[in-house]
């Protein structure tokens, strides 16, 4: 049987309509298919159905809609509709829904790089008008002003995707008609003007976007963005740019039982009005990240340029805050800035984040802040931002700061709170209760959402019961209390922890235990020792007792007092053994999905064997490259965390495993001074192993992270130990790796003869190991260096031979492309010094290789000069500038660009 809710609700067996009963029938069934497969208490069905007035007799009402419901969907063979403790639900399979089919869609085409456009032209293919068309009330209102918001944004993603292909003569009338729905989306308006440009219509794509710049100063009273005035600048000088699509969106789910704050939000609007940094402060729990993330929710139309969000974790228990650098970068990433484009260096990363958010509108929240210290660097320097940050702390040192200070909820709105969570009627029905709740909850948002989610699961329970629980709970923890009044929901945890099943507070205590900020399903399976559907299990009654947070489908966190206080449980319920055991099967699974992720990136194995599998586990697997790195993107910080504590309980082996095969992490976000930290602690580890091979590996990893750190001694210093420990146990390919890697040392150096000899002699080693792709890319290396000291036959037989053992690696061949035709040019080979030049930026272009590209036409250009071809050299010499003018600046960039701007002016000359 199929569903659908985008359009009338419907649901068909076999093509033959259902007749599905009454409005209210139908508005039952309508709930039920958005949550498929999900129970829902019988006082949020209500709720739904009828809103904050239901009748009298609803629950009986409601039995009726689900008996008729049930038997008209039986009749035609349709899914049954379940009763559980904790509600009801339609057990049908998603992707018979219309809805969920749609989302699934949109999923996939943003999650891949190929096939984008056929899956969001299916995805919106399930639209038949709008959605829950012919019914209305307040929920349904709401959801589906957010489904026309997801359906607008494919339609944005997807049109996008049409542009790129050529598509924009069909799609002018269309687009017109979406601007004039949506007159002041500048993405649309963007692509509106792209299409018209396109088409050859520069009048009307020019009208066009002084039509929404008169629209936006007129409705908002501001200048379009960066990006539709960039597009209208690249329209006047008869550019054809490719449709700008980058938006961050960043914001966590807002939280739809929010209460009160009334005057809070209020004075960030005043905030935001004046132009001023916020600075939300107040005691734990009290509901910082709440206020600022709904309030975030409310402006967010207001940030065309998007939103960013970063949780600093100031109180961490495990008292590692962000530093400066690591939360420039996550911002940086954010902006869509590649590991690559990242720079060194806390100034640069600075200026850089400031460059992108220069004349942008973006709002930046930034959760959970230290210090002033901690701060200070992410504030950009654009009038145009905004930037909200929660902190305990009230931040008097950022100078130019309005303090917005958080209290404990009022009587009335940690009432409301409460009643939002666990429905008004019961709430109603015994009001001294909720009160006394409220008041042993101390008003604070954390603690009511805790004890909320545990009356939740029993709606028959007395609400006077489950406050005197409440009250014998906290009495026996009195001996915590202290002059934070925050320091009360250890009670309402211990009261929460203690209506978990054995399993549930298993696990919740080892979570607390475990390395990192947060982990995966297929982690807290392996935590446990569990498998992956039974940790799932697990994960849903903790994040349905409000115990563990989910932020993003596959991660769940704990609040930082709901960690230290499984952190106690852990240490007061469990051994040491045990602890150890759990820890360990964790590492055992990162370590064997990051093999797993190393032959999924066509990486060489590890040259020692890795410890077989703990205790069961189940290591990811990954289909291709691109889910390897996926992974591997979310994993820096659990490393550290993860080497960090097994040096501390002393699981040495596996703790320098894990930072030899997970170093990839660090290596694709460009995070080198974690990095750093995770190797010298790996060779801590190996060292106590007394394995000369670990001990030799470590070493090399220390000596290539300091050489990418440009400290030179220390590099030299690491790999020196290494050669000499792989050559003391015979160990040809490791001893290659580490003569290699000093051989790039010295050639960053300058010392290129030294390199050179290095260079040969891993290669000699490396014909005993691997030889192929190892000696191509040495090869080639050899050729750069012959360069740099004018041995330019030399240079040419070395980069042919890289060529030649190359075998698909095309990246060492675009490389080896460009050392051949600088040899070749030198030596008079003009001809064939182009035609490789060429070859070269082939595979630049296929591979996306920019700043090789840029530095190869330069060349190419004073050759085309040099052959009396001043249009050709002309023509390269101007894409070449405009390449470099996308490249992060580095020590060279000024003389290159230097370079360009003379042989240009040369040229005009002739």
């Amino acid at each position: 049987m199929e569903f659908g809710v985008l359009g009338e609700v419907e649901a068909r067996a076999d093509g033959v309509a259902v007749e599905l009963g009454t409005a209210r029938q139908q508005v039952l069934l309508a709930v039920l298919l958005v949550e498929a497969g999900r129970s829902l208490p019988v006082d949020r069905l209500i709720e739904r159905i009828w809103g904050d007035r239901p009748p009298k007799r609803a629950k009986e009402s409601l039995y009726s809609y689900v008996s008729r419901l049930r038997t008209a969907l039986g009749a035609a063979g349709g899914p049954t509709i379940e009763r559980s403790s904790t509600g009801y639900a339609l057990i049908a399979d998603p992707s018979a829904v219309d809805l969920h089919r749609f989302r699934r869609a949109v999923a996939e085409a943003r999650g891949t790089e190929e096939g984008r456009l056929p899956l969001l032209e299916y995805a919106l293919s399930a639209w038949r008008g709008d959605a829950f068309a012919g019914l209305d009330n307040e929920w349904l209102s709401q959801v589906r002003a957010t489904l026309k918001e997801e359906r607008l944004a494919a339609e944005l993603d997807r049109d996008d995707l049409r542009l790129e292909a050529g598509q924009q003569a069909a799609m002018v009338a269309e687009l017109t008609q979406r601007v004039a729905e949506h007159p002041l989306n500048e993405r649309l308006a963007g692509q509106l003007v792209l299409a018209l440009h396109l088409s050859g219509r520069q009048a009307d794509a020019l009208a066009q976007y002084q039509l929404a710049r008169q629209r936006l100063a007129a409705e908002l009273g501001v200048e379009p963005g960066t990006a539709l005035q960039r597009l209208h600048q690249q329209i006047l000088v008869a550019a054809t740019p490719p449709p700008e699509r980058w938006r961050p969106a960043q914001l966590p789910i807002n939280i739809a039982a929010f209460a009160g704050r009334a005057d809070e939000l209020a004075q960030l609007d005043k905030r935001l009005a004046d132009g001023s940094v916020a600075v939300v402060s107040g005691m734990a729990g009290v509901g910082k990240t709440a206020l600022a993330v709904q309030w975030a929710h409310q402006v967010a139309d207001q940030f065309v340029d998007g939103q960013l969000y970063l949780n600093l974790r100031g109180f961490d228990p495990s008292g590692s805050p962000l530093t400066p650098e690591k939360a420039l970068r996550a911002l940086l990433e954010g902006l869509q800035i590649s590991a690559e484009r990242m720079p060194m260096g806390l100034d640069a990363q600075v200026k850089l984040y400031r460059s992108q958010l220069a004349g942008q509108r973006v709002l930046i929240v930034l959760d959970n802040a230290r210090d002033a210290e901690q701060v200070r660097p992410l504030l950009p320097e654009s009038e145009t931002c905004f930037v909200v940050v929660t902190s305990r702390s009230r931040l008097t040192g950022l100078v130019a700061a309005s303090p917005v200070r958080l209290d404990p909820l009022a009587t009335r709105d940690a009432q409301t709170l409460l009643a939002n969570r666990i429905g008004r009627d019961r709430v109603s029905a015994d009001p001294e209760a909720a009160e006394a709740i409220v008041e042993l909850c101390a008003r604070l948002p954390l603690a009511l959402a805790i004890v909320a989610a545990r009356a939740a699961v029993q709606p028959g329970f007395p609400l006077i019961a489950l406050a005197n629980e409440l009250a014998v709970g906290r009495d026996r923890l009195a001996a915590f209390d202290g002059e934070d009044a925050a320091t009360d929901v250890r009670a309402m945890f211990s009261w929460s922890y203690e209506a978990l099943d054995p399993a549930t507070a298993r696990m919740f205590r080892l979570l607390g235990d475990s390395p990192g900020p947060g982990v995966s399903a297929a982690a807290a399976a392996a935590l446990a020792g569990v498998t992956s559907a039974a940790a799932q299990q697990l994960l849903g009654q903790l994040v349905e007792a409000n115990l563990v947070q989910q932020p993003h489908p596959d991660r769940y966190e704990q609040h930082d007092l709901v960690r230290m206080y499984a952190i106690e449980l852990a240490h007061t319920t469990d051994s040491a053994a045990e602890r150890d055991a759990a820890l360990r099967r964790q590492l055992s699974f990162y370590l064997h999905s990051a093999a797993n992720g190393r032959a999924a990136l066509g990486r060489a194995a590890p040259l020692m064997e890795i410890e077989a599998p703990f205790g069961g586990i189940v290591p990811l697997q990954f289909a291709d490259d691109r889910q390897a790195l996926d992974w591997l993107n979310t994993m820096c910080e659990t490393t550290l965390a993860a080497v960090q504590l097994a040096a501390e309980r002393g699981l040495d082996r596996i703790g320098f495993e894990v930072s030899h095969l997970l170093a990839m992490a660090f290596h694709y976000r460009g995070a080198l001074a974690d990095l750093l930290r995770v190797h010298e602690l790996g060779l801590s580890c190996a060292r106590r192993t007394q394995d000369v091979l670990a001990v030799a590996i470590a070493e090399t990893d220390l000596g290539a992270v300091n050489s990418e750190l440009g400290r030179s001694s220390a590099t030299i210093i690491h790999l020196e130990r290494a050669a000499s420990l792989f050559e003391q146990i015979s160990s040809p390919l490791g001893h290659a790796e580490a003569l290699e890697a000093l051989a790039i040392e010295n050639h960053r150096c300058g010392r290129y003869a030294e390199a050179v000899q290095l260079y040969l002699r891993s290669i000699h080693l490396t014909r005993q190991s691997d030889g192929g792709q190892g000696e191509a890319r040495l090869q080639n290396n050899v050729a750069a260096a012959y360069l740099k000291l004018s041995q330019y036959e030399l240079a040419i037989a070395a980069a042919r031979k890289a060529l030649a053992l190359c075998a698909g690696n095309r990246r060492v061949e675009a490389y080896a492309w460009d050392n051949l035709a600088v040899a070749q040019a030198e030596t008079g080979l003009h001809n064939e010094a182009v035609d490789s030049y060429q070859r070269a930026l082939t595979l630049c272009d296929e591979l996306d290789l920019q700043v090789l590209k840029s530095s190869a036409l330069g060349h190419l250009a004073k050759l085309q000069q040099v052959l009396g071809r001043p249009d050709e050299a002309r023509a390269m010499c101007q894409e070449a500038l405009r390449i470099h003018a996308g490249l992060e600046p580095d020590g060279t960039s000024e003389a290159k660009r230097g370079e360009l701007i003379a042989i240009l002016r040369s040229l005009g000359q002739q």
